[in-house]
């Protein structure tokens, strides 16, 4: 595949799936046996694990925004730095008044590399934006 096809799965999945919250179009954009490289503490591999971290993401911050700053695709690798913002709303019901809390939360720049598979996402790395890892 080449790489501006591959650059264009990234932007559909964040478009589609981070920004608008269609969990459902990871089954067009990710393989299903996706692996992270660098997963949160108590997240599954695959599709499916992904999908969790995605959910519970947008679940913690509802208007959640990426915005793809930075993206290079070369052969089956994609490379994308990423800024976020959002807003977490805490919910507390043990007060009489069942009040809302919020804050703004933003990330300045994130990088993740992607390596891709059959015009799909099939594992990225987040952990390490310098390569000194050697998980690549």
């Amino acid at each position: 595949m080449a790489a501006a096809e591959n650059k264009a799965v990234i932007t559909k999945f964040v478009e589609d799936v981070v920004n608008q919250g269609s969990l459902e179009r990871m089954n067009d954009l990710v393989a299903v046996d996706f692996v992270e490289l660098d997963p949160l503490p108590g997240q599954q591999q695959g599709r499916e694990g992904l999908k969790q971290v995605i959910g519970a993401f947008r679940a913690a911050f509802p208007d959640i925004h990426w915005v793809i700053e930075e993206m290079v695709g070369e052969g089956d690798k994609v490379f994308s730095r990423f800024t976020w913002h959002g807003t977490h709303w805490e919910f507390r019901s043990d007060r009489r008044d069942t009040c809302a809390t919020s804050w703004e939360a933003a990330c300045s720049a994130d990088v993740v590399f992607f390596e891709m598979f059959d015009a799909r996402a099939h594992r990225d790395d987040a952990s390490d934006p310098f390569g000194t890892d050697d998980g690549w």
